[in-house]
């Protein structure tokens, strides 16, 4: 990342200016394919944290474009309202461990979005 877009993401962190990171699914803007997010700046708050949300696999498949159903856009707008901590699609990250992180913002630093994996017993399965 260039320095200087490095300064103002430091800068905004340091201010307390950034409220909420949300990450969106590919493909949402016709001029563009690749994910983005919408980035929510408050010139004053209290809180010591940023709310980072992946909203990436949350879309309903267009014709030219991914779009969001109308629950969708409920489910972020109370995450995001409420501040709500959901297990692999929202999170409060201290500006401690973003400092630590050396100011990356990148969600996937911060949320995992990978569904683990149930365990199997392979001997179970084979033998009954």
């Amino acid at each position: 990342r260039g320095n200087s877009e490095g300064q103002i993401r430091k800068t905004l962190i340091q201010k307390q200016q950034i409220d909420t990171i949300i990450g969106l699914p590919i493909n949402m803007f016709y001029s563009t394919e690749i994910p983005t997010i919408i980035m929510i700046l408050k010139k004053r708050r209290s809180e010591k944290d940023i709310l980072f949300v992946d909203a990436s696999k949350l879309y309903v498949k267009g014709d030219k474009k991914n779009k969001f159903s109308k629950s969708h856009v409920k489910k972020i707008a109370d995450v995001v309202n409420n501040r709500i901590e959901i297990e692999n699609f929202s999170r409060r990250v201290s500006l401690d461990e973003i400092v630590q992180n050396d100011y990356n913002l990148n969600i996937s630093r911060y949320i995992d979005n990978f569904k683990k994996q149930e365990k199997y017993d392979l001997y179970s399965l084979m033998h009954g």
